[in-house]
């Protein structure tokens, strides 16, 4: 099954291609314990439920343009709290079809 997702390094992927539980099954094979949600829409309960969870608000439309550092500064501030924790090993940030 196509996740939609690249391994970036050890610890992140990057996607947003999965959209049932059973591609969340999958995410959890691969040991992701961190959801950072960069789209403008939320995940359902079938995501949320399964991961710690973190989309920051408020969502911003994808309109194409460039964003600035702020813009990521409290998903980056989220993330490396995450990473500093031993038992949640691995993080996706899911945008619109996988790119950020």
């Amino acid at each position: 099954m196509e996740l939609g997702i690249s391994h970036v390094t050890g610890r992140i992927y990057l996607g947003g291609m999965f959209e049932s539980p059973n591609d969340v099954q999958l995410l959890r094979a691969h040991h992701v314990t961190d959801v950072i949600n960069c789209r403008e829409v939320d995940d359902p309960a079938y995501v949320k439920d399964q991961f710690a969870y973190y989309w920051p608000q408020p969502a911003q439309p994808d309109n194409g343009a460039a964003r600035g550092q702020a813009w990521f500064a409290d998903g980056i501030e989220y993330a490396l709290k995450a990473f500093a924790s031993p038992d949640r090993p691995k993080k996706i940030i899911r945008a619109l079809q996988g790119r950020i």
